[in-house]
Formats: structure tokens, sequence, C-alpha cells
């Protein structure tokens, strides 16, 4: 069984994700944070590491994102 994910996610969204990821999981274990507050932040943390180990996001696949298409178009509208 072969299981190959296409990578949709470029080298820095996987560095920004990781960070968020972390940061998150420091307010999670605050023991000032409210205890519905810090199972949230685990389980987000949790995907946004998956995230970023896996290259890969399901609400990029299923919006059509893709690191190749992504182009800035205000910067091609300010050029033109």
């Amino acid at each position: 069984m072969n299981m190959d994910l296409k990578k949709n996610l470029s080298k820095e969204e996987r560095i920004i994700r990781t960070v968020i990821g972390l940061l998150l999981l420091k307010i999670a274990f605050k023991e000032t944070t409210p205890k519905h507050q810090s199972i949230f932040y685990r389980i987000f943390s949790l995907s946004l590491f998956m995230d970023s180990i896996f290259a890969y996001c399901i609400l990029n696949d299923l919006m059509g994102w893709s690191p190749k298409k992504r182009t800035p178009s205000f910067i091609k509208k300010v050029l033109s």
C-alpha cells in the first residue's frame, strides 16, 4: 500500500507552523490557562505539528492552494 501525500506546504510555512505550535503548547501548559482552552491549544498545536512534519495541510488541499501557485497577485498589480 503506497501512501504518498503530495507536499503542499513550503519550508517557510512549515517553520511558521512549528513555531506557532510551540507557542500554543507553552500557553496550554500555563497554570492560569482555563482547562477547556488548554485542551483546545493542545489539539491545535498537535495539528500544526503534524502539518509541518508531513508538509501536507488538508485545508490547503481542499482549497486548491499550493506553494507553487501562491504568488502575491497584489505585487503583480503594483508592478504592471
